[in-house]
């Protein structure tokens, strides 16, 4: 990941070295047993658990994860499930949308009460709920990011679109060769968001590829283009970790 600044050196440093936030401990950090199950239900939804290093002593991250249109929880955790591999401090929930595709207003509820009960019965920092969705579940975590800003720490959202108006720090990918969802779409993603953080405006297409964090932004966003079609590229598991990992400690 390459770290765009126009601004001196030190500056760039606090950026990425800055302490870590205030915590805010779930009532399942009172909870010394949990449940271990890889399938759970909320809501009368199954979705899928996986938390590969948890320990009921200390908070975890979640990560919320949200497929494509007319796929599921198990095909989502196919896709994304490398991310897991770089964390040592989070758990993973992988959602299934109530008809195939992500309702904007039934499913937030269900976001809602996931968030809720993932709590409950496990040892979750509050204050580090991250979303990551792609395609159709790309659009649906930048709804939610516009809706739920309160609930959560940041926004990944992979050949999606949509977001902006509110101030969260996001990551926004997209293939240029995108058969279904037009690269356009991603970058005026990239380009709401970049707004509302605040960013150094205009953003224009230089036609890169690979990771950069925008310069000059409240909240940070990372804008990542890169040449292939509508999929989730092997290299961005371990960008979509460094992001939130990032994030997480500011």
């Amino acid at each position: 990941m390459r770290l765009i600044c126009h601004i001196e050196a030190f500056l760039c440093l606090i950026l990425i070295t800055s302490t870590a936030s205030a915590e805010k401990l779930s009532e399942g950090c009172n909870n010394p047993s949990w449940d271990q199950s890889y399938n759970q239900t909320v809501s009368g939804r199954s979705l899928i658990f996986s938390a590969p290093k948890y320990d009921a002593k200390r908070p975890h991250k979640l990560i919320i994860q949200l497929h494509g249109a007319n796929m599921n929880a198990g095909w989502m955790k196919s896709l994304t499930g490398g991310v897991e591999g770089y964390s040592y401090d989070s758990i993973f929930t992988y959602l299934e949308a109530g008809k195939q595709v992500w309702d904007q207003t039934n499913d937030i509820y269900f976001v809602d009460n996931v968030i809720d009960k993932m709590g409950k019965k496990y040892c979750v920092d509050l204050y580090q709920v991250f979303v990551v969705g792609y395609s159709n579940g790309a659009f649906f975590a930048n709804s939610l990011a516009q809706r739920r800003s309160n609930k959560l720490k940041a926004v990944i959202a992979v050949a999606g679109g949509g977001g902006g108006g509110v101030q969260i720090p996001a990551m926004i990918v997209h293939g240029r060769a995108d058969q279904y969802v037009p690269f356009w779409s991603g970058f005026n993603s990239m380009k709401n968001w970049g707004w509302t953080d605040k960013c150094e405006p205009p953003r224009q297409d230089d036609g890169h590829v690979g990771c950069e964090y925008l310069p000059m932004c409240q909240f940070q966003v990372v804008w990542c283009p890169w040449g292939g079609t509508h999929d989730w590229p092997n290299w961005l598991h371990k960008d979509v970790w460094e992001f939130i990992d990032n994030v997480s400690k500011r």
